[in-house]
């Protein structure tokens, strides 16, 4: 109906929203072609914000298919434009994903540079949720460096704000704890915690669950 009333823009929408349909169901080069089919439209009619939307979701494209220095391109064509129309949330995603491409990479200095970018954006934004994906992610990063005093406060954070929110995600964070604790042991862990946290005690009884689970096998 949009194409033969002629109201491109609206074709556009549906253009990327079979994109995101596609890559939902890991059909990855049909999300692309719809992806493409969009952004030419918006680029064509000057709709850079709407454009942006397409550059990143190719850039989670790319990234899937381990195709890093592409990733990167369509990440920080999105970031560009963000910055220059001032969509700071926009903005903050963008340098979110471009740390994990370049934690993929294994820059790991850039790699922290850019979550930190992201999570100074998102605190000043004042919405404590949009700082956990982030928060994690540097906890991933540090246990990776097998820093795991460090991995202990980024999860704890990151885990913290999901309890507050009583959000899903809290599950895999305490997961991520959980392994972290089971590295270091229960009582380095706990006073890993407590000098992270000013004295607060850390959730074991609820960590050496998840530890039970997962050597049981479950999930």
């Amino acid at each position: 109906i949009y194409e033969r009333l002629g109201l491109e823009g609206d074709a556009a929408d549906e253009y990327h929203h079979l994109g995101i349909v596609a890559q939902r169901r890991k059909r990855l080069n049909e999300a692309e072609q719809w992806y493409r089919k969009a952004l030419e439209i918006r680029e064509r009619l000057g709709l850079e914000r709407y454009a942006a939307s397409c550059y990143h979701q190719l850039g989670l494209i790319a990234r899937e298919r381990q195709q890093f220095d592409e990733a990167e391109k369509w990440h920080h064509k999105a970031l560009v434009i963000d910055q220059r129309l001032n969509l700071d949330r926009n903005a903050a995603d963008e340098y979110h994903h471009l740390g994990i491409i370049a934690q993929m990479k294994q820059h790991v200095d850039k790699a922290e540079k850019l979550y930190h970018k992201a999570l100074e954006i998102y605190e000043r934004l004042g919405h404590p949720p949009s700082l956990i994906n982030t928060l994690a992610q540097l906890g991933v990063l540090y246990g990776q460096q097998n820093h795991l005093h460090e991995a202990v406060r980024w999860f704890g954070r990151a885990w913290a704000i999901a309890a507050e929110y009583q959000m899903r995600v809290g599950g895999q964070v305490l997961v991520d704890l959980a392994r972290v604790m089971k590295a270091m042991g229960e009582e380095g862990f706990a006073a890993a915690w407590r000098q992270a946290f000013e004295g607060q005690e850390p959730p074991l009884e609820a960590l050496r669950e998840v530890l039970r689970r997962l050597e049981g096998g479950e999930t």
